[in-house]
């Protein structure tokens, strides 16, 4: 095993080892999906915006979904919130896809991420 392979190694094994507690910056990509219901999806990501807004997290909303640029734990609790405010607005069931890019060497801006993304359309 050359040396840096056992580098990556040990630094994979200290992150499996570390807590809640250690901060873990990130690029999260969710899409969220209320069903069931009748309450019209615009509303449902204007309060996703809201929570974000509310939250102090960088974000980008396009049409595949909403791109965050934060620590990790901020972010899943961002998307808990998003899902009880979907549930509170009256939603039954509500299905997100989540990626999650821990590329802890090169970070880009929200903006640089999601600069291929087309724009929504103005309404």
């Amino acid at each position: 095993m050359s040396h840096a392979t056992a580098t990556l190694s040990e630094q994979a094994e200290q992150r499996m080892r570390t807590g809640p507690e250690t901060p873990l910056p990130c690029i999260a990509d969710f899409a969220i999906y209320p069903i069931g219901t009748t309450i019209p999806f615009s509303q449902v990501i204007d309060k996703v915006e809201a929570i974000l807004k509310q939250l102090g997290l960088k974000y980008n909303i396009h049409e595949q979904g909403t791109t965050i640029h934060g620590e990790m734990m901020a972010i899943t609790h961002a998307i808990k919130c998003c899902h009880n405010a979907a549930h509170a607005m009256g939603c039954p069931r509500i299905v997100s896809n989540i990626r999650v890019d821990t590329n802890c060497d090169k970070y880009k801006a929200v903006e640089e991420a999601t600069a291929g993304a087309p724009a929504l359309p103005s309404e």
